[in-house]
């Protein structure tokens, strides 16, 4: 499965990417027009769970370049995302679609993407970006829960963020002991040399656990 997954993302990347931008359709060796703002919502949620799977970075980079295309793109002046960009047609009024139903919302999925991200990089600014899509959506989410089911997935994820392991890893051969050992509920980032931050310990693959607000001292074996 996670050889189709790398094969899939293979084919977007190549065929239905330009740049940061992101192309609706391709066919006959021909991109269609700019993407939407689902496109790139749910692009982005792929290569987050893909980066969780194969723990390869290029994911999580090109996650972040996506995301930085969207907060350009289609941000809108009363708050979340519009579903049309700069690069689409421009049109006499620009929709802003929230409501989670058989597919979840643009809006919804990013606000999960930004969730994700924050956790993932440590990076404030991402936190602040979760925090403003959150509250973007609210007072909608607040009249009618049941159709705000993904957005509500984001916020329980904010509100009460799963255990977060930091993985530094000694060899690259180290990263394949790491597969299959992480739930969909946990959050992994995965640093191929050390920082100041994260210095091995003993000079070994090195494992920094946090959950509810506090950290486990860094060891060289994950917990059972």
């Amino acid at each position: 499965y996670l050889t189709a997954a790398k094969r899939a993302e293979g084919f977007l990347a190549a065929h239905l990417c330009r740049g940061n931008y992101v192309m609706v359709s391709y066919r006959d060796g021909k991109q269609g027009a700019a993407g939407f703002l689902d496109d790139y919502a749910f692009y982005i949620f792929a290569l987050l769970e893909l980066y969780g799977a194969a723990m390869s970075g290029r994911y999580l980079e090109m996650a972040r370049s996506l995301t930085e295309a969207a907060l350009t793109n289609f941000t809108h002046g009363a708050g979340g995302f519009s579903l049309s960009g700069k690069e689409n047609e421009q049109l006499v009024f620009s929709p802003r679609e929230t409501y989670d139903g058989a597919i979840p919302s643009g809006n919804s999925v990013m606000a999960h993407n930004l969730v994700r991200l924050y956790a993932l990089t440590g990076e404030e600014r991402y936190g602040d970006l979760a925090k403003e899509q959150l509250t973007a959506l609210s007072a909608e989410a607040a009249q009618y829960p049941a159709g705000y089911c993904f957005y509500l997935l984001a916020l329980a994820r904010y509100l009460h963020p799963p255990r977060h392991t930091t993985a530094v890893l000694q060899t690259e051969t180290d990263r394949e002991l790491l597969k299959g050992r992480f739930g969909a509920d946990e959050d992994l980032t995965v640093l191929e040399r050390p920082t100041q931050a994260y210095p091995l310990l003993e000079g070994k693959t090195t494992f920094y656990i946090c959950e509810d607000g506090s950290c486990r001292p860094p060891v060289n074996k994950l917990f059972e």
